[in-house]
């Protein structure tokens, strides 16, 4: 990481100062100087070497003269004597010639070593300021790049900052509230705001956002539950082509980041239509692939328990939702933060013991619901007992003694009344547990 900080304006300052014209001719000068020095010594040096080599220095050593001897006398010693002076003289010509020789070539050898260096230094100035001259290119493209595209300026905190008011206008914790309802419930200035937010968000994926997987993630599942509200917000019909978005949006969220519970929920709860019988088929497998991701969840089971009672699957959904109340979470699968919403569980429990004709055991799953003033499924229950309904609940009317204590929990419009208190552990009919062991599942989100 260079320590280098970039000014306002666009120009860079480094941390150590740039050395200015100058000084760099005065080192200039000073290194040519030097060369001039070094080349002359060296020439001087290799020519005295040379003319010692080819004219060395003699030095005669005279000998006392001594007279002849005798012819009688022995002059082996003296010859032999004189052969070894001779000898010694020669051999330290020649060792003078050697050793001026080899002064000369290290000398030479010096001065080519120090003119290739000269070189490599002038070569070596030329690269410093090319560089110099593009640094202040670079710096002058800087301001001209954050003139036009004011956002890289600071890219990574830019980028943040956009997250994050989509990540607070697209929460999914505060979508997740009501869904069906949600877009009806939404002002038409936010409503507006997330249509603009969506343009970002396809802006951004232009961009590398591999470390904001998450946040990405988390504000795809928002647009999801966005428009999966808008498309249920039409009254009856459902309009396919918010449903399709939503499916397309939940989609990305688990292609961005790993693949999450919440976002397969989602997708199954916006894929079923009790209307459309392919729809269910499609959100099957979601919902099991769900369940393979936590099983310590209730909702991916509830909403099952929910299509196979559709389905006239009575059984299967019994077995589903016993298998949701052992669990202690909603979704999440930690029941400290996602406790289990047992209610929604009792209201769909209590629909397939009336599809499979356990009225009592279905009555039983009912007070526990409308116990303790709770008034949220209030509504379902008037649309399941209205006149027409084919809803499994209405199958309840046909016993005299449970149609009364059924009005008078929809007239009183409040569940004070003495209802017959429900065990804490209904026993289930052994039939509703005799089913093929597939997989353990359950109904849609219950309001």
């Amino acid at each position: 990481m260079t320590n280098e900080t970039v000014k306002p304006e666009g120009t860079v300052q480094s941390s150590q100062a740039q050395p200015s014209a100058a000084a760099t001719s005065g080192g200039r000068i000073a290194r040519l100087s030097l060369l001039y020095v070094v080349s002359a010594v060296g020439l001087l040096t290799f020519g005295t070497a040379l003319g010692y080599m080819f004219f060395p220095l003699h030095v005669s050593v005279t000998l006392p003269k001594t007279p002849a001897p005798p012819l009688n006398s022995s002059t082996d010693e003296d010859v032999i004597l004189k052969t070894k002076l001779d000898y010694y003289e020669k051999r330290a010509g020649d060792l003078q010639q050697l050793s001026s020789g080899m002064l000369a070539l290290s000398v030479l050898f010096a001065t080519v070593a120090g003119i290739t260096t000269y070189l490599s230094v002038s070569k070596s100035d030329r690269l410093v300021d090319e560089a110099q001259e593009n640094l202040t290119k670079a710096a002058s493209a800087v301001t001209e790049i954050r003139k036009e595209f004011p956002m890289i300026g600071d890219m990574n905190r830019n980028i943040m900052k956009i997250l994050k008011e989509l990540g607070a206008l697209l929460d999914p914790d505060f979508l997740d509230q009501d869904r069906d309802s949600v877009f009806s419930k939404l002002s038409k200035d936010k409503r507006e705001r997330i249509f603009f937010c969506e343009k970002t968000v396809a802006a951004l994926s232009l961009l590398d956002l591999s470390l904001y997987s998450r946040e990405m993630a988390k504000i795809y599942r928002g647009l999801g539950i966005f428009f999966g509200s808008k498309a249920y917000s039409y009254g009856k019909s459902v309009h396919s082509e918010d449903l399709d978005r939503a499916i397309f949006y939940l989609d990305r969220s688990n292609a961005v980041d790993s693949e999450t519970v919440q976002t397969l929920n989602e997708k199954a709860y916006f894929i079923m239509d009790k209307t459309d019988p392919p729809s269910l088929v499609r959100a099957e497998p979601i919902l099991l692939r769900s369940i393979d991701l936590v099983d310590n969840q209730q909702r991916a089971r509830n909403n099952l328990a929910f299509i196979y009672t559709l389905q006239k699957r009575y059984a299967d959904a019994v077995r589903v939702l016993e298998e949701a109340l052992k669990r202690t979470s909603w979704e999440s699968g930690d029941h400290r933060d996602d406790p289990a919403r047992d209610q929604r569980i009792y209201y769909n429990y209590a629909c397939a013991l009336a599809g499979l004709e356990k009225f009592p055991e279905s009555m039983t799953y009912l007070r526990k619901v409308f116990q303790g003033q709770n008034k949220e499924y209030w509504i379902d229950l008037k649309e399941a007992l209205q006149e027409g309904s084919d809803d499994e609940l209405r199958l309840l009317l046909g016993v005299p003694e449970y149609k009364v204590e059924l009005d008078a929990i929809l007239d009183s419009g409040t569940s004070s009344q003495q209802l017959p208190a429900a065990p804490e552990n209904p026993e289930i009919p052994k039939n509703c547990q005799e089913v093929s062991p597939k997989t353990e599942v359950t109904p849609r989100d219950s309001k």
